[in-house]
């Protein structure tokens, strides 16, 4: 029983579609990819959306500055095969016959420290700009100043356009009226606040926390 109350399922592998898929987020075109990211089981959240423009400037790069460009390639696809999990998914579609790097290194202290697939799509940004910077370098290459500044412009326009979250919705963090009675309990006693789950409830009860100023249990 103590391991089905206190064991938190360790998940979240990146499906393979949203490295393409248009954030769901975007003001412009979000509403049309709705429909996909219901696909997806954990993605809905956290895209990790590359941008087409990234994209094609990461291949320019790689076909133009091979030699440069290899060592990042690497990087960028051990990112890309560990994030994707033990079971590769595509459009939600579960491909178990598949086999995935992320079984073999399993045991490997980076992986393990990192816990989540998904998590490893951040460590993915570092590679991507090294081959964007390539391809911009490429293409920049022995052009007049005044060119020089409209291709950057250009390219820096696409690029936040593609990246653009305006307007970002947020929400006004609120402690229930129940944690201001607790803040006048004389004594010293902790809180055990439930349910307990690690990644979101428990950072709301450390919110709390500022006003009760107590121990917590799960803290």
């Amino acid at each position: 029983a103590e391991d089905v109350l206190f064991t938190e399922e360790v998940s979240g592998p990146t499906d393979l579609l949203a490295y393409v898929l248009p954030t769901r987020y975007h003001p412009l075109w979000g509403e049309g990819v709705e429909r996909v990211y219901q696909h997806f089981i954990h993605n809905k959240v956290f895209v990790p959306f590359l941008g087409y423009t990234a994209l094609a400037l990461c291949l320019y790069g790689a076909i133009r500055c091979w030699k440069q460009a290899r060592f990042w390639l690497l990087v960028a696809g051990v990112y890309v095969a560990l994030a994707l999990g033990p079971q590769l998914r595509v459009d939600g579609q579960l491909y178990p016959g598949i086999p995935m790097p992320y079984r073999l290194m399993s045991d490997f202290f980076l992986v393990r420290a990192v816990r989540v697939p998904n998590r490893f799509n951040l460590f993915l940004g570092l590679p991507v700009a090294m081959l964007v910077a390539l391809g911009v370098a490429t293409l920049i290459q022995r052009r007049s100043r005044r060119m020089l500044l409209l291709v950057t412009a250009v390219l820096g326009a696409l690029i936040l356009l593609e990246y653009n979250l305006v307007p970002y919705h947020i929400e006004r963090p609120v402690t229930p009226d129940w944690y201001d009675r607790l803040a006048q309990e004389s004594g010293e006693f902790a809180v055990l606040d439930l349910p307990i789950k690690l990644h979101t409830y428990n950072k709301q009860y450390m919110f709390y926390q500022i006003t009760h100023h107590k121990p917590l249990v799960e803290g």
